[in-house]
């Protein structure tokens, strides 16, 4: 488990844009952990907006990779 110690908040984790792809590293991480995307459909951005404006949400955290300019400018729209 990543954290053990996680108190419930009642926030749902949903999946978003991979816009600037996976890093060939992250695919096959020597550690336990590795990164792969969600098979789950992405939504659209449209479908982001609509999910922040229902959620009532204040504050969108982007916390993105270095070089994910693309990624970085579409949340911002959304948040906009």
């Amino acid at each position: 488990m990543f954290c053990e110690d996680l108190f419930t908040t009642g926030v749902a984790v949903q999946t978003g844009r991979v816009l600037a792809g996976v890093a060939d590293h992250m695919k096959d991480h020597p550690e336990a952990r590795t990164f792969l995307p969600s098979d789950a459909r992405e939504p659209s951005q449209q479908e982001i907006v609509l999910t922040l404006q229902r959620s009532g949400a204040e504050v969108l955290l982007n916390y993105l990779p270095v070089g994910s300019k693309r990624a970085a400018r579409m949340y911002a729209e959304c948040a906009l």
